[in-house]
């Protein structure tokens, strides 16, 4: 199998094949996304994906994200949706991915089988006391990782608050019931704070410990990017958001920090 697997050059091609079809999809039902983390910053300097990178990230304000899920059977094919509700995929974040290609993450091997997929990343919105904000945050990061703790194998967990949490929660007794009161839980707090009716939002589902919000109003006016050849929508002040993500993005990294984030196999089906 290995001489099979892709080449990072093929996996970016493949995931350009997901996120064209993607795209003309939630601009048909006129959802709101952006190029986000570090496929926007790859937009900004690189005029595409980084040399390095091994996938794309969008996204979407939870209205919008909401929506995306109720249209999930009308993807084209061959996308589909997986998230922690619908294919048991345990992120709280959304995946859309391609049914014809295959690929595996080691901290995910025995747990799901995966293909190959793009991060959307819901925004939620905040209170607007920095304070509570921030407490709003960490709480969010703790539920993740008891969430995690419940599917993913503890075993390499670094963080040690991380570690500590997901201890607690593996040995619980009974699992699948905790998933769910977990999972309803989380509903009712990402809901908690409106999106629309709140002035500052935030990424609270891809676990990041570091607290990082911005206003609202930054993500309702829109702009097209190049990436890879073709025109997508982003933010328009990309500064605003790729500076909080990344402080002096246009610096490249230390090239022994320039590799791949994922522990990937990659094959077509």
């Amino acid at each position: 199998m290995e001489e099979n697997y892709l080449s990072l050059k093929e996996i970016q091609q493949e995931e350009l094949n997901i996120l064209i079809p993607l795209v003309a999809f939630l601009d048909k039902h006129r959802l709101r996304y952006s190029l986000h983390a570090g496929t926007l910053l790859g937009a900004i300097r690189h005029k595409g994906f980084i040399p390095w990178d091994d996938d794309i990230d969008i996204l979407m304000p939870r209205p919008d994200f909401m929506k995306l899920i109720e249209l999930k059977d009308e993807l084209p094919e061959p996308l589909g949706y997986i998230d922690w509700q619908h294919g048991g995929f345990p992120v709280h974040w959304g995946k859309v991915y391609t049914k014809k290609v295959r690929a595996q993450e080691k901290s995910m091997e025995g747990i799901i089988e995966e293909y190959l997929w793009i991060d959307i990343f819901p925004f939620d919105g905040m209170p607007e006391d920095k304070k509570k904000a921030n407490r709003r945050h960490w709480l969010a990061y703790i539920y993740l990782t008891a969430r995690a703790s419940l599917t993913r194998p503890v075993k390499g967990w670094g963080n040690p608050l991380k570690r500590f949490v997901a201890l607690v929660y593996k040995y619980l007794p009974f699992r699948s019931t905790r998933i769910k009161n977990l999972d309803k839980k989380m509903e009712r707090f990402y809901a908690r704070y409106g999106f629309d009716e709140s002035a500052h939002v935030a990424s609270l589902t891809d676990e990041y410990k570091k607290f990082r919000w911005i206003e609202k109003e930054k993500l309702e006016e829109y702009a097209f990017v190049e990436f890879e050849g073709y025109s997508f929508m982003a933010i328009k002040d990309t500064d605003a958001l790729l500076s909080l993500w990344f402080g002096d993005y246009m610096q490249l990294p230390p090239e022994e920090q320039r590799v791949s984030k994922h522990d990937l196999k990659v094959w077509r089906v």
